[in-house]
């Protein structure tokens, strides 16, 4: 499995870099920087967001089929979810 994870952020790294390539660094970055300090105070309330979305699946289902996935597990489930959704048109 580690291979495959492996895998998986080269190839999501690979991503970026052609990304950056082709859409011009400098301009990313002028995008990116326009948000400003306003982003670190998005951040929190879309981390705790994800955490009360984590917290509402562990309590819909059964003690005994969530009981044992941690809670962090849940909130990477539920970030990667989001990006599968982001990208599915």
């Amino acid at each position: 499995m580690k291979t495959l994870q492996r895998l998986i952020v080269l190839a999501g790294l690979a991503t970026i870099g052609v990304l950056l390539w082709r859409l011009n660094p400098t301009a990313v970055w002028g995008q990116v920087s326009s948000v400003g300090w306003g982003f670190l105070a998005i951040l929190p309330f879309q981390i705790f967001d994800h955490m009360l979305n984590a917290l509402g699946w562990r309590y819909a289902f059964g003690a005994e089929d969530a009981g044992d996935l941690p809670f962090w597990l849940l909130v990477k489930v539920r970030i990667a979810g989001d990006g599968v959704n982001y990208l599915t048109p």
